[in-house]
């Protein structure tokens, strides 16, 4: 298992550093839709843990890439569009 800083330091040698987002208020929006969006845009209350980065790809050799250091190390990924999912999505908690 990764920690945090390694799944950052993974991400940073496939990514330049501007598409490694690691910054917290980003990864407090980044941790919930519009699932959750009355308590964490309403009241700033963020349930669930947040991510370790966003990633930012622009292209599909970057996808390929980060996909397969993730799945090396079996390392969660919540692929993100939009934000708009109203079924609970982004939910990659372990069970």
């Amino acid at each position: 298992t990764c920690s945090l800083g390694e799944i950052v330091k993974g991400l940073l040698n496939i990514l330049p550093k501007e598409q490694v987002i690691t910054d917290e208020q980003t990864l407090k929006e980044n941790s919930c839709d519009r699932f959750r969006k009355y308590p964490s845009k309403g009241f700033g209350i963020y349930t669930l843990p947040y991510p370790a980065a966003v990633a930012k790809v622009k292209s599909t050799e970057e996808v390929s890439k980060v996909l397969k250091f993730l799945n090396d190390n079996k390392i969660n990924c919540v692929p993100r569009t939009g934000s708009t999912a109203t079924e609970g999505g982004l939910v990659a908690t372990r069970s």
